[in-house]
């Protein structure tokens, strides 16, 4: 379909610098009239990339407020003495046991009693509860 002031061919070339920003008042009235160029247009501005600039620092921005803002930087800011002090207290009492005696005798029942599938199978039980316990505790200091 044809416009009384500019063909369908002279639309076709002059889309690109409409695109850019050129003021065409023969280009805007053809695409009102005419479905193919006004496809044509369309398609040519979807293949424009887009240019977006990221301001400085959006990133480290972005990280703090979403770790500010999750249960586990609460948890850690509020129990993080706590965690340290039983990493640091559970290897020493262990190698305090381990090097006095007292857990010599309990490795060999011990491997064998871990050897067996349904004490594994109770271990992972207890761990997933402890860790639905954990979690339901961080969803629940949230809301």
């Amino acid at each position: 379909m044809q416009d009384h002031t500019i063909s369908c061919d002279e639309a076709q070339r002059l889309i690109v610098r409409y695109l850019q920003g050129e003021p065409c008042p023969e280009l805007t009235a053809h695409l009102a009239r005419c479905e193919a160029c006004l496809d044509a247009c369309t398609d040519a501005a979807l293949r424009i990339p887009a240019e977006v600039r990221v301001p400085r620092h959006f990133r480290e921005h972005v990280l703090a407020r979403t770790l500010a803002a999750t249960p586990v930087a609460r948890w850690q800011a509020a129990e993080y003495p706590m965690v340290l002090l039983a990493a640091v207290l559970f290897p020493l009492v262990g190698a305090a046991l381990w090097l006095s005696g007292a857990l010599q005798g309990l490795a060999t029942p011990l491997f064998q009693a871990l050897a067996r599938p349904e004490v594994l199978a109770a271990a992972g039980g207890m761990e997933t509860a402890l860790l639905l316990l954990w979690l339901w505790r961080m969803v629940s200091a949230e809301a």
